[in-house]
């Protein structure tokens, strides 16, 4: 059985549907009756997108610890068996965005590399919170890559989404991208966790996103 889930913020949910009909998929927001395929009886989905012989079931939640694991276990269960259905869980789009820069592009592959090479050094000397951010910019830069040619410029977490809707990062890697990010921004407006081994966590987090990285550019230079 999936217990109901609780209802996401309509702003985000909308907007996210928006993202995917600017891609040119055809959205219904949290479909029922006729318009909720038989195998997803019983579940909530919050929007399933299509496009061709492609669907994507969306479920958006605004913080992490409003996501129910066994639900959202049972949900992408059922979803894995079925051809052509993807599952995606994403968060909300935040409130900031990116300035307008005509004369902005990603980092190159190189710059990247160096980036992250830069970023471990920081590590091994104890420099682990410059490191976090460092590699922060090479990894969004990998991303950004990946999302190109784009006729916008989307702010981190619509990245994010829009890479997981298009299946170029799963659902393991959209998480752990996730908790980078957010262990990112905390040390970019000067805040901390206070359990655990800060300072392991955020080495761990550098290491991911090198690893996670590298991971990303060489798939895309075995496509091109």
């Amino acid at each position: 059985m999936i217990l109901p889930k609780e209802y996401p913020e309509r702003e985000a949910l909308e907007g996210i549907a928006t993202d995917f009909r600017q891609r040119g998929y055809d959205v219904v927001i949290e479909p029922r009756g006729a318009a909720l395929p038989e195998f997803l009886a019983g579940t909530t989905p919050d929007m399933i997108a299509t496009k061709d012989n492609e669907h994507v079931v969306v479920e958006v939640k605004s913080a992490p610890d409003r996501v129910d694991p066994e639900q959202v276990r049972q949900l992408a269960n059922r979803i894995s068996k079925r051809a052509g259905w993807r599952f995606v869980l994403m968060a909300p789009k935040p409130r900031e965005q990116l300035l307008p820069g005509e004369d902005l592009r990603p980092l190159d592959d190189d710059s990247i590399r160096r980036r992250f090479d830069e970023a471990r050094k920081l590590v091994s000397s104890g420099h682990v919170e410059a490191a976090l951010l460092l590699a922060w910019t090479a990894a969004e830069a990998t991303m950004r890559l990946l999302s190109e040619p784009s006729p916008d410029r989307p702010d981190t977490r619509s990245l994010l989404r829009r890479l997981a809707s298009e299946g170029v990062l799963d659902q393991g890697t959209f998480a752990a991208l996730n908790e980078a990010y957010r262990l990112r921004s905390s040390v970019a407006h000067g805040l901390t966790p206070v359990r655990g081994d800060v300072r392991g966590q955020i080495a761990a987090a550098v290491e991911s996103l090198f690893v996670t990285s590298q991971s990303l550019l060489g798939d895309r230079r075995k496509s091109a």
